[in-house]
């Protein structure tokens, strides 16, 4: 666990919309962790500079702010309300911080060129409201990314014990994204040879009792693992992304 003198609380811990569990099966090896940082890869041209101040609001455990900072070279502040999730965490080179983003502390507003938003959005009722309050803290020009499951015929026993309040369509992150007073820069799908086998997650998971975020996200033996990395590795070797994903990724300015 995190040594606590690492955190600094500017905000109250508060419970969130989000399974303590998933951070056990979501780690740094995860096949998916891996895939989802290797589609930010893909736009890394479209970021500004490893020399510029970044953030990633709700970081959970840390695995993707230890992935910039560690493949990237980045430095990143991380914050989140969940205290149990960000004592996981790695101390990295940034800060790790207790924040509210609604709290609108004075001296983070307008701070970060870059603010990261991995997983987050579909947690929140009040989706607008929440990325209106996290874009304050971006400097104007700067770049915010978002990424989002995709498509609610994917919707399952996993998005509701995982907390998920939707998933998100290209359209809809589209209008969230302008809503939340946003230029789409990018919006894409990603993962789309996980389709079929995210519909069949769905229909296991109605029937079977059990564990739903460990049969939900963890592979079940290392066939499956294997067989899941091959599907990514297939998918990034093609020159375009799918027309259909599990998965949404923006990349959005600041006005």
């Amino acid at each position: 666990m995190q040594n606590d003198n690492y955190i600094e609380f500017l905000s109250q811990p508060a419970p969130v919309s989000m399974a303590d569990e998933w951070f056990k099966y979501a780690g740094i090896d995860n096949f998916w962790m891996q895939w989802r940082f290797e589609v930010v890869k893909r736009f890394q041209h479209l970021l500004p500079t490893k020399d510029e101040p970044t953030i990633e609001i709700g970081c959970g455990s840390g695995v993707f702010r230890q992935q910039l900072e560690t493949e990237l070279g980045y430095t990143v502040d991380g914050c989140d309300l969940n205290l149990n999730a960000i004592k996981m965490a790695k101390k990295g080179n940034g800060r790790l911080m207790i924040y509210d983003v609604f709290d609108e502390n004075p001296a983070l507003l307008s701070k970060y060129a870059t603010a990261f938003i991995m997983d987050v959005v579909e947690h929140i009722e009040d989706d607008v409201a929440f990325l209106r309050a996290a874009v304050k803290h971006v400097r104007p020009g700067g770049i915010v990314v978002v990424n989002v499951p995709a498509n609610m015929f994917l919707y399952s026993q996993f998005d509701v014990v995982a907390g998920h309040v939707r998933r998100h369509s290209k359209e809809t992150m589209k209008k969230l994204l302008q809503n939340a007073g946003l230029e789409p820069l990018i919006i894409t799908n990603w993962a789309g040879t996980m389709v079929p086998i995210l519909m069949a997650r769905k229909v296991m998971l109605k029937f079977k009792q059990g564990n739903e975020m460990k049969d939900g996200f963890k592979p079940p033996n290392q066939l499956a693992d294997s067989f899941l990395r091959a599907l990514m590795q297939l998918e990034l070797s093609l020159p375009f992304f799918p027309a259909f994903g599990t998965s949404v990724f923006a990349i959005a300015r600041v006005a």
